[in-house]
């Protein structure tokens, strides 16, 4: 049987402070509106750029959220994880990923509304309002996942760093990838690592048993390392003022050559300037911010040549995917720029200026 969670929000307060001995046959107070979960609420919100954001938020049983955000008319598409709680003014509480909060008034037993960064609600002609779904979606597309793996009696187990859920890996997919990874670089038997991989979550039959657990599909691995932390950087970056290098740009690994400046991207507030350097020439120009929305260019550059053709080819890439950029999105140390056609490059922070 599928387990199901309720919190009763009451608007109004009963009078009396007695509770009866089984807190499970309660009945709820008078005027409350039942937050149930497992439950999906979905909507479609303004965008600064684009026809609209479709949202899809799940609420799971373990205080557990998962997020989707669909950008329209674009292949840019944004998950969040992390858990969620009800605080006392009916507001629904969204903590984890890069924005840390995200806030919904609880209107009824079927509709939340956003609200501003502060909890505030949103003065607009706008709609902004989720629906509960008929039925509950899980949320369980490819994404990127960061968390904590151990390998012990032949058998991986994934701890997500933003929710705290831990999932048994599946014997499928790149799950012998990460196996030799883990074991090229844990330093004890059983020993925790850091790892970031492309996965999507599924259920399957459980070792023991006929019940079947959530499990976690690695599809591509990305990181090892050492470490059993889940805390994020401690550079708190942001998109602006921080020294931003580039990791890769069109599915490449970046190349620096040693007499030239690194590639890498600053944005400048107070100038609303946008320099940096290809790993050959330098560049400039203006850039255009809103909420998630940015606009970098027209940019200028030096005329110095590229003799590599590696380099060249990754300055092309670079100057491309600046121009073709339209959303951000900072993960702890990451910076991924996106355009309508996807992911276009990502970079790593670095001295905060």
């Amino acid at each position: 049987m599928q387990m199901r969670r309720a919190l009763w929000f009451t608007f109004t307060v009963a009078a009396g402070c007695a509770r009866p001995s089984d807190p499970e046959r309660q009945p709820p107070p008078a005027g409350a509106v039942p937050l149930v979960a497992p439950a999906t609420y979905t909507g479609r919100v303004p965008c600064a750029d684009c026809p609209g954001i479709r949202l899809t938020v799940t609420l799971l049983p373990d205080s557990t959220f998962r997020l989707r955000q669909v950008y329209e008319d674009r292949k840019a598409v944004f998950y969040t994880l992390g858990r969620w709680s009800v605080e006392e003014n009916r507001t629904l509480l969204l903590s984890g990923g890069a924005k840390r909060e995200q806030r919904f008034q609880i209107v009824g037993a079927d509709s939340l509304r956003m609200l501003d960064g502060v909890g505030r609600p949103i003065q607009s002609l706008f709609n902004y309002s989720l629906v509960r779904a008929g039925g509950v979606d899980p949320v369980s597309d490819t994404m990127r996942l960061r968390g904590t793996y151990t390998y012990m009696a032949d058998a991986g187990r994934f701890t997500e760093c933003l929710s705290g859920s831990a999932f048994p890996v599946a014997q499928a997919g790149a799950n012998a990838a990460l196996e030799r990874a883990y074991g090229g670089a844990r330093t004890g038997p059983g020993a925790p690592l850091l790892v970031v991989f492309r996965g999507h979550f599924e259920e399957r039959p459980a070792m023991e048993g006929d019940r079947l657990l959530q499990h976690v599909v690695v599809d591509s691995v990305e990181r090892v390392g050492p470490g059993a932390s889940c805390e994020e950087p401690v550079s708190r970056a942001t998109l602006e003022n921080t020294y931003w290098k580039l990791l890769d740009v069109a599915g490449h690994p970046t190349r620096a050559a040693d007499s030239i400046a690194e590639p890498h991207l600053l944005l400048q507030p107070a100038q609303k300037r946008a320099g940096g350097s290809t790993g050959c020439n330098s560049f400039s120009g203006a850039y255009q911010l809103s909420g998630d929305s940015l606009r970098l260019g027209p940019l200028i550059t030096t005329r110095r040549a590229c003799l590599d053709p590696e380099m060249n080819r990754q300055e092309q890439s670079l100057l491309n995917a600046l121009g073709e950029t339209r959303t951000w999105q900072v993960t702890g140390d990451t910076l991924t720029l996106t355009g309508e056609s996807g992911p276009l490059a990502r970079f790593a922070a670095g001295n905060t200026r």
